[in-house]
C-alpha cells in the first residue's frame, strides 16, 4: 500500500479510541455495573491488565511482521508452526466467530445506544429505523477505503471526547454517595464476569494490530498507539462506571444503556448534545470493526477457505460482498430484538477469542522462532526480552481464558449464540477441504508469509 494512504498517528489513535470508546462505552459499563455495582469502577482499572501482559506478544509481532489483520495471520501461520493446518484451522474457526458475531450481533449492539438517544429525541421514529440507518451509514463509510476512515475517526473522536467531558461533568451535581455502599453488593462470582464485560472495553486498543499493515512506522508506533489508548479509554470507562451508579443504583441498571442514565440529569438543550455524541459514538466503533472484519473475510479468501470472489473489492480496495453481507446481517439481527446482556455476552466472548491465540502465539514465540530475538529493534528493550514475551504472554492467555470461560457461563444464551456461529466456522473449513481434495492443488496456504515463516 502506497504510504500516503496509511494511517498516520493520530488517525492511528483516533481509530483505537473509536474502537474502545464507541458505542460499546454507553451500553457495556451500565451492564457490567448493574451486574457488579460500585466495584465495576475498580474493575474497570484492573481490566487493563490483561492488555499489559498482552504487549510484549502485540508487539513484537508488529515489529517482525505488520500485516492486516494481525488477529488472523499470526496465529494461522504462527501458532502451531510445525503443523501449519492445525494452526489454520484454529485461528480460522475462532476469526469466523467473531466475524459472523460483528456482522449478526455485535454492530448492532455498538449503535443501540445512538438510536435510543435519537428515539428519544424524535419519538415518532421508532428505534429500529434509527439503528438500521446508523448501519448503513457506517457501512457507507468504510465503503470509500481506510484514508477515509481514518479522516472521518478523527472527526468524530474529537467530538466524541467533548460529548463525554460534558456528561460526566453534568452529572457529577446530581450523584448520591449511598448509592457507593457496599462496595461489593453481590459478592465474588460475578465479578469475574463484570471484568470481562469491561475488558471488552479496552480491547479495540489491541485490535489495531488488525490494521497494522496499514498503519505508517507500524514497528515504532504501534506500541505508542496500544498503551496510550488503552490508558484513556480505562479512565474515560471508570468515570462513565462512578458517575452513572451515583446517580442511579446500580440494581435499576439491568438492561438499560447510558441514555437511562443521563435522562435523569441533562436539560433537553444539553441532551441533545448527547443525542449526537450517542449516535456518532457508535458509528465510530462500527466503522472501525467493519473495516477490521473486512480484512478477515478476505484474508480467508485468499487463503481459499472462502471463495475468491469474496474478496474482490471495489474501486476504494475495501470487499464490496463482504460490506453488502455485513449490511444484511446486521439489519437482520437487529431486527430480532435479542436482549441485550445477550448480545454483549456473545460478543465479548467472540472478541476475547482472537487475543487468546495471538498470547499464546507469543508463548510460544521464543520457542519457535529464537532468531527474532536477535534483531536490532529488539536490543536495548527489556520488555521484549523472551522471558517478558514469553510469560507475559501466557499471564495475558491464562486472564483471558478465565474470563471467557465465566462469562460463557453467566450467560448461556450468549454462549449458545458464539457456540452457533463457531460451529458454522468448523462446518465452513471442513467442507472447503473436502472441496480442495476434489482440486488438483490440495494446499490452503495461498495467503502472504513472511520471510522468516516461508516453507522449504
Amino acid at each position: 500500500m502506497d504510504n500516503s494512504n496509511k494511517l498516520g498517528w493520530i488517525a492511528g489513535f483516533a481509530v483505537a479510541i473509536g474502537l474502545n470508546i464507541g458505542g460499546g462505552l454507553w451500553t457495556t459499563p451500565i451492564i457490567a455495573a448493574s451486574v457488579t455495582g460500585p466495584v465495576t469502577i475498580a474493575l474497570t482499572l484492573l481490566a487493563t491488565i490483561p492488555i499489559i501482559l498482552a504487549a510484549p506478544a502485540y508487539i513484537s509481532l508488529s515489529k517482525i511482521w505488520p500485516i492486516s489483520p494481525g488477529h488472523y495471520y499470526y496465529p494461522t501461520r504462527m501458532l502451531v508452526p510445525e503443523n501449519r493446518s492445525v494452526s489454520k484451522f484454529i485461528g480460522w474457526t475462532i476469526i469466523w466467530a467473531q466475524i459472523a458475531i460483528a456482522g449478526f450481533v455485535l454492530v448492532q449492539v455498538l449503535v443501540i445506544a445512538g438510536a435510543s438517544y435519537l428515539n428519544q429525541l424524535i419519538p415518532a421514529v421508532p428505534v429500529s429505523v434509527f439503528t438500521i440507518s446508523l448501519l448503513l451509514g457506517t457501512v457507507t463509510v468504510v465503503w470509500f477505503g481506510l484514508r477515509a476512515v481514518g479522516r472521518i475517526e478523527v472527526l468524530m473522536a474529537a467530538i466524541l471526547l467533548v460529548s463525554m467531558g460534558i456528561i460526566l461533568l453534568s452529572g457529577i451535581p446530581h450523584m448520591d454517595v449511598d448509592n457507593y455502599t457496599p462496595f461489593i453488593p453481590t459478592g465474588a462470582s460475578p465479578i469475574l464476569s463484570s471484568f470481562g464485560l469491561m475488558f471488552g472495553t479496552v480491547l479495540g486498543s489491541i485490535s489495531l494490530i488488525d490494521l497494522s499493515g496499514e498503519i505508517k512506522n507500524p514497528e515504532k508506533t504501534f506500541g505508542q498507539l496500544l498503551i496510550s489508548s488503552t490508558g484513556v479509554t480505562a479512565v474515560i470507562s471508570a468515570l462513565i462506571v462512578f458517575v452513572s451508579i451515583g446517580i442511579v443504583p446500580y440494581s435499576d441498571l439491568q438492561n438499560r444503556t447510558l441514555r437511562f442514565v443521563t435522562s435523569q440529569y441533562l436539560p433537553p438543550e444539553v441532551l441533545i448534545l448527547s443525542t449526537i455524541g450517542a449516535a456518532l459514538a457508535g458509528v465510530t466503533s462500527v466503522i472501525g470493526i467493519v473495516a477490521i472484519t473486512n480484512r478477515h473475510v478476505s484474508a480467508a479468501s485468499n487463503d481459499g477457505i472462502l471463495p475468491k470472489i469474496i474478496s474482490k473489492n471495489n474501486a476504494h480496495g475495501e470487499p464490496a460482498y463482504v460490506l453488502i453481507f455485513i449490511a444484511i446481517t446486521s439489519i437482520a439481527g437487529s431486527l430480532l430484538n435479542i436482549p441485550i446482556y445477550d448480545m454483549v455476552s456473545g460478543g465479548t466472548l467472540a472478541i476475547l477469542g482472537p487475543p487468546i491465540l495471538v498470547c499464546l502465539t507469543g508463548f510460544r514465540l521464543p520457542s519457535t522462532y529464537p532468531e527474532i530475538f536477535e534483531r536490532k529493534e529488539f536490543k536495548n528493550k527489556a520488555y521484549l526480552h523472551p522471558a517478558i514475551v514469553r510469560w507475559s504472554s501466557l499471564a495475558a492467555a491464562l486472564c483471558l481464558i478465565a474470563m471467557y470461560v465465566n462469562v460463557a457461563v453467566q450467560n448461556s444464551t450468549g454462549a449458545m449464540w458464539y457456540g452457533l456461529f463457531l460451529s458454522t466456522g468448523i462446518v465452513i473449513f471442513a467442507l472447503r477441504v473436502l472441496y480442495q481434495r476434489t482440486q488438483t492443488d490440495t494446499n490452503l496456504k495461498t495467503g502472504p508469509t513472511p520471510e522468516f515463516l516461508s516453507e522449504d
